[in-house]
């Protein structure tokens, strides 16, 4: 992760590598102003767990932020000064600002949060980016060979069938 200090007061700031590519890849920081809007933030919130947040906009995001119990998690200010609901509320990127984490949802990091970016004009609208197709098979296949659910492989027989072995008929094999 970058470590980097901002602003007059030196803040320490650590996150994991964020990057914009209008000219090339470059490496970004957050500016003074958001670092600054972050900590006033941290002062009217309690930190949580993210799997207390992930509980509370979504149940199904819920088990994501699970950890076996030997990891200690860290707990998180979520910036959410809109009040985003559901999973659009959800962190896209935890950062640590001298001693405290924020979870920074992808819906507020704006083109102004990077000192590389500030002074820039913001970008024009582009059109969004297709959805990512689901993993996996489709309803109703498995993901093997691509044969519907219920129907019978050739050459396959059932699955073992449970009890005493059933009596063979006709004479003895040798």
């Amino acid at each position: 992760m970058p470590t980097y200090f901002v602003g007059e007061a030196q803040h320490r700031v650590d996150h994991p590598p964020l990057f914009a590519a209008r000219e090339g890849k470059r490496l970004l920081t957050f500016s003074a102003s958001f670092v600054e809007e972050l900590l006033t933030t941290a002062e009217d919130r309690v930190p949580v767990h993210l799997d207390e947040i992930a509980s509370k906009l979504s149940r199904d995001s819920a088990p994501a932020y699970q950890l076996p119990g030997f990891l200690l998690p860290p707990k998180i200010v979520l910036y959410n000064p809109d009040n985003l609901r559901g999973v659009a509320a959800l962190p896209y990127v935890v950062a640590l600002v001298n001693t405290t984490f924020f979870g920074i949802p992808a819906h507020y990091l704006k083109h102004t949060c990077f000192a590389e970016l500030e002074h820039e004009p913001p970008p024009t609208p582009s059109a969004p980016r297709p959805a990512a197709p689901p993993s996996g098979p489709p309803p109703g296949r498995t993901p093997a060979r691509g044969i519907p659910r219920g129907a019978r492989r050739p050459g396959r027989r059932g699955p073992p069938r449970r009890g005493p072995p059933a009596r063979r008929r006709g004479p003895p094999r040798r």
